[in-house]
């Protein structure tokens, strides 16, 4: 028998099923998050491909295709009530009791959230900083969009502090891995470069579908110092709802020293911002022709 308190009042059993989650214990599960518009999941097939990446790696039992249309169908046909673009959210829960141990070959609980795009998510520039809260290291959890975010959520909580509107977060060797809630992208000499994501980060959709909007052009992938990130002659952050995104400025926190003692900043011009707008135009394009979810 399992009993539950909640601020010291007892349950019933109908209120205890969230308490018995494996996504409430342990963050037992991923997720996905795209774009709705007027019934059409944006670039939606590439987001049921990433869950059934993540739910092999994490060793799940794999999702019929139709099962998955059938849980997402309400929510698209939700989306047709406004013009508005909507934000989805597909996210899995493992079934199973509590415990570590998983069960072998876990059914998954599926769940799907619908809201407004908010206004923010089309803001022209974004002011960065460099977070104290490192990134998460794990290879075998690296790639993976899991329900595990509390460093996210500790590095957010930086941004008020200085007034940023996203931050960047370090590995254990102060190299960039990435945003809190976005792909690092930097532009220098005709180049673009993207942190590895070997150890820890996730990988993006909205960069796998800008790197194929920039085929003509050289991608790297590596980590290094961050002191590269200053010198770029351009900065972006990218994922899936926002697209690019446009940095014109990058600082580090007061009580970080960086450079033999120095603190640094930097603010882009607008020639910069000149280039990421391109990029944008070009992932927005991409985006509207790739293969989308739609109601049959």
């Amino acid at each position: 028998m399992r009993k539950f308190w909640r601020q010291g009042r007892g349950l019933t059993d109908t209120q205890t099923e969230l308490l018995q989650s494996r996504a409430g214990h342990y963050g037992d599960g991923c997720f996905t998050t795209g774009v709705v518009v007027q019934g059409k999941w944006l670039d939606g097939q590439a987001h049921l491909a990433r869950m059934d990446w993540q739910l092999s790696r994490l060793k799940f039992a794999p999702i019929s295709q139709d099962h998955w249309y059938a849980c997402i169908e309400p929510a698209l046909q939700a989306s047709l009530v406004s013009e508005q673009a909507y934000v989805i959210k597909l996210w899995v829960a493992r079934q199973g009791p509590l415990g570590y141990m998983p069960e072998p070959n876990s059914q998954a609980d599926i769940m799907v959230s619908l809201a407004l795009m908010p206004p923010e998510a089309s803001a022209a520039a974004l002011k960065l900083g460099v977070c104290q809260t490192p990134v998460s290291e794990n290879a075998a959890l690296a790639g993976i969009k899991h329900l595990n975010r509390l460093d996210s959520v500790l590095a957010r909580a930086e941004l008020p502090v200085y007034g940023w509107d996203e931050g960047i977060m370090l590995n254990q060797h102060q190299q960039p891995v990435c945003a809190t809630q976005g792909n690092l992208v930097w532009y220098a000499q005709g180049q673009f470069f993207t942190p590895a994501i070997t150890q820890a980060g996730v990988a993006g959709l909205g960069l796998q579908l800008w790197q194929h909007s920039e085929t003509a052009s050289n991608w790297q992938q590596d980590l290094v110092a961050l002191d590269q990130l200053f010198e770029a002659e351009c900065l972006c952050v990218c994922n899936a709802v926002r697209g690019v995104q446009w940095v014109e400025s990058l600082e580090l926190p007061n009580m970080t020293t960086h450079s033999e003692g120095r603190i640094f900043s930097k603010v882009w011009p607008a020639e910069a911002q000149d280039l990421a707008q391109c990029w944008q135009q070009n992932w927005l394009q991409a985006r509207a022709a790739a293969p989308a979810l739609t109601l049959k």
